[in-house]
């Protein structure tokens, strides 16, 4: 009797692991996303967009890419082209990252690093590196409802002649619901403070 609740125990252990890795295998791993962006300021007007691509190789690993394409048509500069481009890797030890859509691109521990690609005189780059560390921890407060609260510091460097300089700490707090046919809500509440 005590041989059969074994057996039974250690089939049940081997079908969940079988379960979990098939799971696993099937998680999304690659992701190319293609936005725009619309600013109306008092000095003119910014659009912007982008070409986002994540990738997610290991269970708790992430990069991703940014490539934004910008339209400045601000009053002090004017122009259109290639923007920053921004490399990021991010590191969440509790929890099995996917690339599906509704997954920020900024979870957890992470190094982001924005290269000056674009043209500052132009209006559709900073002129600068900008390095910024983060730290988030994902949050499960229900089934299909996730709480991300990250802290991120930015800071530039290597400043060209037409960058402004960067130094900035913000707090930020995703709220993302996903709904059984895939649709996801995502509420984002953010405060910054730049030195």
């Amino acid at each position: 009797m005590a041989q059969d609740r074994e057996n039974t125990e250690d089939s049940a252990k081997r079908s969940q692991e079988a379960s979990e890795t098939e799971a696993a295998e099937e998680r999304p791993t690659q992701r190319l996303d293609f936005g725009i962006d619309f600013y109306d300021a008092a000095n003119g007007s910014v659009v912007r967009g982008g070409i986002d691509y994540n990738w997610v190789p290991l269970a708790d690993h992430s990069f991703a890419a940014t490539l934004p394409v910008i339209d400045s048509r601000l009053s002090d500069v004017e122009g259109s082209g290639i923007g920053d481009l921004l490399l990021r890797y991010n590191w969440v030890p509790a929890l099995t990252l996917t690339a599906d859509p509704w997954v920020p691109n900024n979870l957890g521990i992470g190094l982001g690093l924005l290269v000056p690609t674009g043209d500052a005189a132009k209006g559709t780059g900073g002129d600068q590196w900008v390095i910024a560390p983060s730290l988030g921890w994902p949050a499960k407060i229900a089934k299909r409802t996730t709480l991300l609260p990250q802290l991120q510091y930015m800071k530039s460097f290597a400043e060209g002649e037409l960058a402004q300089g960067t130094q900035t700490i913000s707090l930020s707090v995703d709220l993302i619901h996903v709904t059984r046919s895939k649709f996801w809500v995502q509420d984002t509440p953010a405060a910054s403070y730049d030195f």
